[in-house]
């Protein structure tokens, strides 16, 4: 009984070797792919959204967009925030700043009063009243910070879901307006 245990015991840890071995290729390219995925241009694709920034800003902007798109939300706003050290009046910057601080549109991200945590909400509140403050030049732009603004304007009385809806009528209004 006992070489019986000791088989067992033995071929557990090799086949767990194995199997580890196994995995390191794919590993490396999942992580490589981390690793990579926020700085290789091409791997995030084209982006064209045309603001009334700077003209040296605008591929700054346009790689914010794609990064935020792609669902790397600390990598665009630290991008947003390079293109308003560049032109500090690219009003459009906090708005980006303020949809990525809101995360992962499709998940819920709400805790268990229905709204996000009111850390993050206030920073996307933050960011929207710096966009007004900052001030844009073109309605376009305007439209699309107060359409985010539904998002967090009333946070502290309203949880998540009817703020979203606000927001999702706001966003139908600007595809028939900016189609």
């Amino acid at each position: 009984m006992e070489q019986a245990v000791t088989y067992l015991r033995r071929s557990l840890q090799v086949f767990s070797l194995v199997t580890c071995l196994s995995l390191l290729p794919t590993a490396h390219g999942v992580f490589a792919q981390g690793q990579h995925a926020g700085s290789d241009e091409a791997a995030l694709g084209t982006v064209h959204f045309p603001t009334s920034c700077s003209a040296d800003v605008q591929p700054q902007f346009n790689q914010a967009i794609a990064l935020l798109h792609s669902f790397w939300f600390q990598a665009a706003i630290d991008a947003f925030e390079e293109v308003l050290e560049v032109d500090s009046s690219c009003g459009i910057s906090y708005w980006g700043i303020a949809l990525a601080t809101w995360g992962n549109p499709i998940g819920s991200g709400a805790n268990q009063n229905g709204s996000r945590p009111t850390a993050q909400l206030q920073a996307g509140l933050d960011a929207i009243q710096q966009a007004r403050a900052t001030g844009v030049n073109s309605e376009r732009e305007r439209d699309y910070i107060e359409a985010l603004a539904n998002l967090y304007d009333d946070y502290a009385e309203t949880v998540d879901w009817p703020r979203v809806l606000d927001y999702e009528k706001a966003m139908e209004a600007l595809t028939k307006k900016y189609p």
